[in-house]
């Protein structure tokens, strides 16, 4: 069995594709490494998980420089809640947009969001903490998606040196009795 098969059974044993499916991309990861395309993808994501737990983090401290002390929380509940309810309507959405507008959209409407937190007035501070947390469930749930359709090879290569130590600890756990 050749690299790419190997890649392509790994995927399928993850149920992450079909069987006799092939990635739409099909490169070998040394030759994935050598595309510009790959770094994009990586500092895109970079960018924005950063945006998103940048508002978590000072989602409160925001909240309490603007007079709102009292109920600073909310602003972290906001961000936590939307994220989740953001990771499914923007699973959602991806699936019929497709994974590259969809992040396309969801970067976009992030960086606006983000430019108006300076210029939103009193409460509407919390409905757009909220928004951005609702874009940044999208970013969780969009870009591994979109990385596995996209290059289907490395994606396998991540998902093995991840599991392989795994499942050689649970084995050894098992054998010594624990």
């Amino acid at each position: 069995m050749g690299q790419r098969e190997m890649f392509h059974e790994h995927l399928y044993r993850l149920n992450l594709i079909k069987p006799g499916a092939s990635a739409s991309v099909d490169m070998m990861p040394s030759q994935a490494l050598k595309t510009p395309q790959l770094y994009l993808i990586i500092a895109s994501m970079m960018l924005a998980c950063m945006a998103g737990l940048m508002m978590i983090a000072f989602a409160k401290p925001i909240a309490v420089a603007r007079g709102l002390a009292e109920i600073a929380t909310m602003g972290v509940f906001a961000v936590t809640l939307f994220n989740s309810f953001g990771s499914l309507f923007w699973g959602y959405i991806s699936d019929k947009l497709g994974r590259r507008r969809t992040i396309v959209l969801l970067l976009a409407l992030t960086s606006v969001l983000s430019l108006c937190v300076n210029i939103v007035p009193g409460y509407l501070i919390f409905v757009l903490i909220a928004c951005i947390g609702f874009a940044y469930g999208g970013f969780l749930s969009t870009f591994p998606a979109f990385v596995i359709a996209s290059a289907a090879s490395l994606a396998a290569i991540i998902l093995t040196l991840l599991i392989k130590p795994v499942k050689k600890n649970i084995s050894k756990a098992k054998s010594q009795g624990n």
